[in-house]
C-alpha cells in the first residue's frame, strides 16, 4: 500500500494500486551488463547477427541501443525490426525425418528483451505486486 500525504490538511490518502507500471530509464550500463551474460553462440538471428558479434561489438553500440531501448519504452512503440523472430527446428529424439520429433526455437533480440523482463521484476517487487505464496 502507498501513502500519500495531503499538504492541505491531515487527511491520508490510501491507494492501493498504481495506476501504471513506472520502469526506470534503461542505462548503458544495463546494456552492457546485459549483454555480457549472454551466451555465446555461433547461431545467428534474422540478420545473421550472431551473439558473439554483438557481445564483442557492444561497448561501441550500447548507446544507440540504450536510445533505442528507452524510446521504445517512452512511446510504446517497437521498432518493426525488433519484433521479427527466427525460428528455427531442434531435433527431439526420435525418427529425423518426422517433422514432430523437432521442437521450434526462436532466436529473439535478447538484450531488449532481458532488460525490460529485469526492469519489470524490479518494479512488481517495488511495488509489492508480487505474492510470496
Amino acid at each position: 500500500m502507498f501513502l500519500y500525504p495531503n499538504t492541505h490538511s491531515h487527511t491520508t490518502y490510501k491507494i492501493t494500486k498504481p495506476k501504471s507500471i513506472f520502469l526506470d530509464p534503461v542505462t548503458s550500463g544495463d546494456v552492457i551488463d546485459v549483454a555480457s551474460k549472454i551466451k555465446s553462440k555461433r547461431s545467428l538471428d534474422h540478420n545473421n547477427i550472431s551473439s558473439n558479434l554483438t557481445k564483442a561489438s557492444i561497448q561501441n553500440t550500447a548507446v544507440p541501443l540504450t536510445h533505442i531501448i528507452n524510446l521504445s519504452l517512452t512511446t510504446g512503440v517497437v521498432p518493426e525490426n525488433m519484433k521479427i523472430s527466427k525460428v528455427i527446428p531442434i531435433f527431439k529424439s526420435g525418427d529425423r525425418t518426422l517433422f514432430t520429433n523437432y521442437r521450434p526455437i526462436s532466436i529473439l533480440r535478447k538484450i531488449p528483451v532481458r532488460i525490460i523482463s529485469k526492469k519489470r521484476i524490479t518494479f512488481l517487487n517495488m511495488s509489492n505486486q508480487l505474492s510470496t505464496v
